[in-house]
């Protein structure tokens, strides 16, 4: 959402928008730092990237909002982002603990958790996918097309 607003700020010169996003994410990545460095130390450039991109789509979000509803965007991809986020917070600890009852550092171990976490994104892709219709019908037409495909090679 911030890239396509950015756009849409520079094409209707909206400076105020510009202005405020070139001030303001700085701002909050800046004091972030300073604020949590001695607290959590290196994970607090994590946390004040992450603090200011909310920031950025909350600026987004209110230059574009005379544009299209943004409440609209937020309900169809909310709840499905949520759902994910509580079952990847609660199911990945307990499934690496099961797959890694030991820690050690191999090349293997480092294969196999970035195997579980692929397969975790892809299955909340498709649930955050297959819960809306309109990917559900599109999803169909991709399969008849390919079916279409499939006898034309024959």
């Amino acid at each position: 959402m911030v890239q396509p607003a950015s756009y849409y700020f520079m094409a209707k010169t909206k400076y105020s928008f510009i202005y405020a996003t070139a001030i303001i994410l700085p701002l909050f990545f800046v004091i972030g730092l300073i604020i949590m460095v001695p607290v959590i130390g290196i994970k607090a450039f994590a946390f004040s990237k992450t603090i200011a991109m909310i920031v950025g789509f909350i600026i987004s979000m209110v230059g574009i909002s005379e544009l299209i509803n943004p409440v609209k965007i937020i309900r169809n991809w909310a709840i499905p982002i949520i759902v994910f986020l509580i079952l990847a917070i609660a199911i990945q600890p307990k499934l690496l603990s099961i797959v890694f009852p030991m820690m050690t550092k191999s090349t293997l171990d480092l294969i196999l958790i970035i195997t579980i976490s692929s397969f975790l994104v892809i299955v909340s892709l498709s649930m955050i996918f297959l819960s809306q219709k309109r990917f559900r019908l599109k999803l169909k037409e991709i399969i008849k097309n390919k079916k279409k495909w499939s006898e034309f090679l024959n």
